[in-house]
């Protein structure tokens, strides 16, 4: 963007001041969740979040939290992102390309940039405001349910563009506390009734409903997104169906919208190709096996224009039938998440 080369960032930035008085800084080495993988990152608002193939080895760095998504890779994030003033003040704007670089100066402080979901991400919905966590959020039972005191779950939210196309990606993840992937033999204690959890419970029984808001606070797209059924042109004729079969349903906006969505368990099934119809896999069975049930989706950015761009979620609850709690269906409110 052409300027002077300026002494008052620290020595791992290299910066340039801007004709209106900011600046560019470049940073050829960033903190990184593990040095020994290739990551895709983006800043959003005060969090770092990653993506890779592979969980770290060694466990990840200090500050970063890593969790496995539908598709058998790994997000993690860090709420301390590298700014070049070193307080992560909120007044650089920051992307991951093949150099880490951040921009300050008029119009690059909050909102909603192209590259990741800025101040106020989630927004407000029924569940309320959100906490201002940057891209990942947490969300806490507000009705008593006997969960930990922990989240029940976890959504992240990134700008993306995928096969030419602008996507918001929505990744939710739910507590294993409250409902998994291990079903049959190998099924985890505390299902209804003491029966454990069968197969035939996933299939055709679960979905997550979310509602997506623009700027403005309308709501431009609601639905329930399917878990995982029979009847799916797969393979092994199981998968998610998104929001137009079995538990998928469009509620308010139009199903053109979603681009695309996964599951946790139609990954297992039909990328690791992992086929348990009785029981699920014990150790050694099939690596790679996610018990954690992942919800996906890739929504189009078009549909939040009008509004100003994407401005957050409605996100009042999470269900699974039978869940390993008493109840199926539990409403939720925002919460600050654990570090």
């Amino acid at each position: 963007m052409g300027g002077t080369e300026t002494g008052e960032c620290p020595d791992y930035w290299v910066c340039t001041e801007t004709e209106d008085g900011g600046k560019v800084c470049t940073n050829p080495g960033p903190d990184m969740p593990d040095g020994s993988q290739e990551w895709d990152c983006v800043v959003q608002n005060g969090e770092t979040a990653c993506s890779g193939d592979e969980m770290p080895d060694a466990g990840a760095g200090a500050g970063w939290t890593c969790v496995a998504d539908a598709a058998g890779g790994v997000v993690c994030t860090r709420d301390q992102p590298q700014f070049p003033d070193g307080e992560g003040s909120g007044a650089w704007q920051c992307e991951y390309a093949e150099l880490l670089t951040c921009e300050s100066g008029d119009g690059t402080s909050g909102g909603f940039g192209d590259d990741g979901v800025g101040e106020g991400s989630l927004g407000s919905g029924s569940s309320g405001d959100l906490p201002d966590e940057g891209g990942s959020f947490c969300f806490y039972p507000n009705d008593g349910a006997p969960l930990p005191d922990e989240p029940v779950a976890r959504a992240w939210m990134s700008m993306e563009v995928v096969d030419g196309v602008d996507v918001l990606h929505g990744i939710i993840a739910f507590s294993t506390a409250f409902v998994d992937n291990t079903y049959g033999a190998n099924s985890s204690s505390g299902y209804r009734g003491g029966r454990g959890h069968t197969f035939l419970d996933l299939v055709r029984s679960d979905h997550v409903q979310v509602g997506f808001l623009d700027e403005s606070g309308a709501l431009v797209l609601e639905a329930k997104f399917d878990y995982f059924s029979d009847g799916a042109s797969t393979p092994t004729g199981y998968g998610n169906l998104g929001v137009t079969g079995a538990d998928g349903s469009v509620l308010a906006g139009s199903p053109d919208a979603v681009v695309s969505t996964m599951t946790s368990q139609d990954w297992n099934f039909n990328e690791l190709g992992c086929v348990f119809t009785e029981s699920s896999p014990g150790p050694g069975e099939c690596d790679g096996w996610n018990e954690q049930v992942v919800y996906e989706m890739w929504v189009r950015r078009s549909i939040f224009e009008g509004g100003g761009g994407f401005g957050g979620l409605k996100f009042d609850s999470v269900h699974a039938s039978p869940s390993r709690i008493s109840e199926d269906t539990v409403t939720v409110e925002p919460g600050d998440c654990p570090p």
